[in-house]
């Protein structure tokens, strides 16, 4: 493909959200259109001042356009009620966000591009792409690629059986992966095991770039709060730049919804004829190694 791909970035900024929107910014193989948020890490209001701060420290032109809670909200299931906290990532403020919500902007983000490969990069619960879907249930026909971070075959971390993103909206999370759109996820199975270890942060330190003094600045929030200790979301956009670290199968994930212990589990069926692809295993030193590097040489222009 020439030139770079067309992404959006669906988010709820969130320490591991920054990151993944920092590494984005500093890979030329990328083009981040838009930003959109949703509540999960914390309040709307909280993940979308976030967001713009963001943009604002890497001096994206990305426009910020806030999105939606979950179907049925329930602040007890955020990051902030789960691990403390007010979410809060402590930058400048930016500007206000654009004044369309997320899934007006994602629509006439998919009307723009109608010839180009064009790609969600869904980092934070699945409210807005549920909302998109029940708007465009063509989605699959019009060239539309999802990358999702979220789920756990194996252990939750929200509750026993739910990951976060999607224990904050598991009817979301269901009806987006009951469609037919293709997708890519990683799941916390993965994600879990990426943590930075203190060189990570003094290659970034020692750096030029915004990319790398936004993410330098806020390593040492990790594991404190609600701030994430692995860099979940980061594996999101890292898939899209070396895939050849990341390990896939195909099959279908499926979420369990209603009332129960199992709420927000995520169910994995193999099967080589599935929409989805599921990452079942990753390079985590080389791709902390490439991630590093990656930041650093995002230099001022």
């Amino acid at each position: 493909m020439n030139g770079p791909r067309s992404i959006v970035i669906d988010c709820d900024p969130g320490l591991d959200d920054a990151v993944a929107i920092a590494l984005a910014a500093a890979s030329p193989c990328l083009a981040v259109d838009l930003v959109t948020t949703v509540e999960g890490n914390a309040p709307l209001a909280m993940v979308t001042a976030n967001a713009c701060s963001v943009v604002a420290a890497l001096d994206m032109p990305a426009a910020v356009h806030q999105g939606h809670r979950a179907l049925r909200p329930d602040p007890s299931r955020l990051s902030t009620a789960i691990w403390g906290g007010d979410g809060s990532l402590e930058l400048a403020p930016g500007a206000a966000p654009a004044v369309a919500d997320a899934v007006s902007a994602l629509a006439g983000w998919l009307d723009a591009r109608p010839k180009r490969q064009r790609i969600i990069v869904a980092i934070g619960p699945l409210s807005n792409l549920a909302r998109l879907l029940a708007e465009r249930p063509g989605l699959a026909q019009e060239s539309a690629e999802l990358v999702i971070m979220g789920g756990a075959i194996g252990r939750g971390n929200a509750t026993p059986e739910a990951e976060l993103n999607i224990w904050v909206d598991p009817e979301a999370a269901a009806s987006v992966l009951a469609s037919s759109v293709p997708a890519t996820i990683v799941p916390l199975d993965i994600t879990r095991k990426l943590i930075a270890g203190p060189g990570f942060t003094a290659t970034l330190a020692a750096s030029g770039g915004k990319p790398a003094e936004l993410v330098a600045s806020l390593m040492p929030k990790a594991g404190i709060d609600s701030h994430p200790a692995a860099i979940h979301d980061a594996c999101a956009v890292g898939f899209l730049l070396w895939p050849e670290l990341f390990r896939l199968e195909r099959g279908a994930l499926r979420v369990v919804t209603g009332p129960g212990p199992a709420e927000g589990r995520t169910l994995w069926i193999p099967g080589e004829n599935g929409p989805h692809r599921l990452v079942v295993g990753l390079d985590q030193d080389l791709f902390l190694g490439r991630m590093a590097e990656r930041l650093a040489a995002a230099k001022e222009t």
